[in-house]
């Protein structure tokens, strides 16, 4: 009687927290799309709305019954991701460098570890719309950027699963700034 009491609650804590993952989700997607189309106020205002729907979301995980197990939901989990991903592309444009492990707190090591990563494949498309302005200084930034976060990722061992995914991303990304960056030379 008491785990089918304890399951219940934590599927109605499941119930309860995944339209509002969704919502932050969607606040924090949106706030990197406005960043990406150059839109930086917009874009502030997404990100602040999704940092609250986050810090509310996470006071309700934790005020549950087994919030490791409840944080650990798809939605939630792209939730965090999502949020950790754009508050990382806020700060790029903000301070021109990537957002420190402090600056998100409330994000547990492997959140902002998938956040980063996501910023870092994030960057690459950015700097793909900055190379066809002619924006060489942009694309170089970015290209830096993401090489520094992959040789810091590299002294990690991720083993098989979502952060070594993301991880090949990455890998991936910085290949296509260096390939953006010896186009745009060729161009002149």
């Amino acid at each position: 009687a008491a785990m089918k009491a304890e399951m219940e609650s934590e599927r109605a804590l499941r119930e309860s927290v995944s339209p509002k993952a969704t919502a932050a989700a969607t606040a924090a997607l949106h706030a990197t799309h406005a960043f990406q189309c150059g839109a930086m106020a917009e874009g502030q205002r997404l990100l602040a709305e999704a940092e609250a729907g986050v810090a509310a979301l996470l006071a309700e995980i934790e005020a549950g019954p087994r919030a490791w197990y409840t944080r650990g939901a798809p939605a939630v989990a792209h939730c965090l991701e999502a949020f950790a991903t754009a508050a990382c592309f806020g700060h790029f444009f903000a301070h021109g460098a990537l957002a420190a492990r402090a600056s998100l707190a409330s994000l547990q090591d492997s959140e902002y570890l998938q956040g980063a990563m996501g910023f870092a494949q994030e960057l690459s498309r950015y700097a793909i719309g900055r190379a066809t302005a002619g924006d060489v200084g942009s694309v170089l930034l970015c290209s830096t950027l993401s090489a520094s976060l992959f040789a810091k990722l590299a002294e990690f061992d991720f083993r098989n699963g979502p952060l070594r995914r993301q991880y090949d991303g990455v890998k991936y990304a910085v290949s296509k700034l260096q390939e953006l960056l010896y186009e745009l030379s060729r161009t002149g």
